[in-house]
């Protein structure tokens, strides 16, 4: 488990224990404390190949395409492929942002395909760096690349379609929805 992952883990689910049961064809984990309170808890009801999920952490419902387990969800690691799985959700976007990390993201891409040719290309290689480390959230960032951005650099130095990487770019995974998987992951393997 990593650090981060860790930290969540001690933070919110010290005390938490899995508790099975049905109701039909739907089973139902609720992953809890195990002093009765409710912080932190989650109910898991799989239903075929949805998962719906609801508590203090917020609410989510997935679509598996095909019938799950219990089992077979809490061995699902990658971040980006839960997500995807995600029909609906209590927030705007799947994932926070961080300008640095979009900076360097995109710093790495440009020099990794060799964009960078020239001493004006470079002046305005830095500015947008600079502007896309001054956003404070992704909105700013969209907008940014939308505009300025997208005419003073991305649309005169890299080929429009194999841009769109660029959006995701300071993508960091949410810890609500890490907390989703962390409880599924600690809930099956403690049963």
């Amino acid at each position: 488990m990593n650090e981060d992952l860790e930290k969540l883990r001690k933070e919110y689910f010290k005390n938490h224990e899995a508790i099975f049961s049905t109701e039909g064809k739907a089973e139902i984990l609720e992953w809890r404390n195990k002093n009765f309170s409710t912080d932190a808890l989650i109910k898991y009801v799989l239903f075929g190949r949805y998962l719906f999920i609801a508590g203090d952490l917020g609410s989510a419902v997935l679509d598996w395409g095909t019938p799950v387990s219990f089992e077979f969800l809490s061995t699902v690691s990658g971040y980006a492929y839960f997500v995807e799985k995600m029909q609906a959700w209590g927030g705007k976007r799947v994932y926070d942002f961080d300008a640095d990390l979009a900076a360097k993201s995109i710093l790495e891409y440009i020099e990794e395909n060799e964009l960078v040719s020239s001493p004006v290309i470079v002046t305005e290689l830095n500015e947008l760096l600079e502007e896309v480390a001054a956003c404070e959230n992704y909105n700013e960032y969209e907008a940014l690349l939308n505009t300025i951005a997208w005419e003073k650099f991305i649309h005169k130095n890299i080929d429009s379609d194999a841009c769109e990487w660029i959006y995701e770019a300071g993508d960091i995974p949410k810890p609500r929805i890490q907390l989703y998987m962390l409880g599924l992951h600690l809930a099956v393997g403690n049963h």
